[in-house]
């Protein structure tokens, strides 16, 4: 791994022996061809300049090798696939309690109990809202959802499997998403 270490100029920095007079002659060809100093010296920044051998690399090649390497970071660890996963976890979590919740509302009405129906439907309307009025990002779900109260076991347990993993576990199982995730985001190391 490379270390850079920057400080102030003091004359000692090595730099490719430009010739002045090659550089002159680029500004004075440039000025009479574009007409514009500013516009000449920021395009000089930006592409590289040759000097026999030697080329100092521009910003758009520094760009260049930036864009190159994200892109092969990218193809490396594929965040949406690990996103996805955990998206479609939650939205079947979701869809579970959901499910439950539709079933507790269809028992209240065929209960002879009108107060306690009426408790029912009024927490299943409440927490039918709540669910639906989950933000659509994944760290904003899995906010709301941690201080949801689950009504059904399985949503609860799963969601909590979601939360807490078991710290031993290495699997990518179901009930492993976030430790798998965390564990694939500390593993990434950059490229060289």
């Amino acid at each position: 791994m490379n270390i850079y270490r920057y400080s102030e100029w003091d004359a000692t920095q090595q730099l490719p022996g430009f010739n002045k007079d090659e550089l002159m002659d680029e500004l004075a060809h440039g000025i009479m061809r574009d007409g514009d100093l500013s516009y000449l010296l920021w395009k000089m920044q930006r592409q590289d300049l040759i000097d026999g051998e030697e080329r100092l690399t521009g910003l758009q090649q520094l760009l260049k090798r930036l864009q190159e390497a994200r892109q092969k970071q990218q193809a490396k660890y594929d965040f949406s696939s690990m996103l996805d996963v955990i998206r479609n976890k939650m939205d079947d979590i979701i869809k579970l309690e959901q499910a439950n919740l539709q079933e507790k509302l269809k028992e209240a009405k065929q209960s002879t109990d009108t107060q306690n129906m009426q408790k029912i439907e009024q927490m299943v309307v409440n927490n039918l809202k709540q669910l639906k009025d989950l933000p659509s990002d994944i760290g904003g779900k899995i906010k709301e959802l941690q201080k949801y109260d689950f009504t059904d076991d399985d949503a609860r347990q799963q969601f909590q499997n979601i939360m807490e993993p078991n710290l031993e576990s290495k699997e990518r199982s179901k009930g492993h998403l976030l430790l798998w995730a965390r564990n694939q985001f500390h593993s990434m190391k950059p490229c060289t």
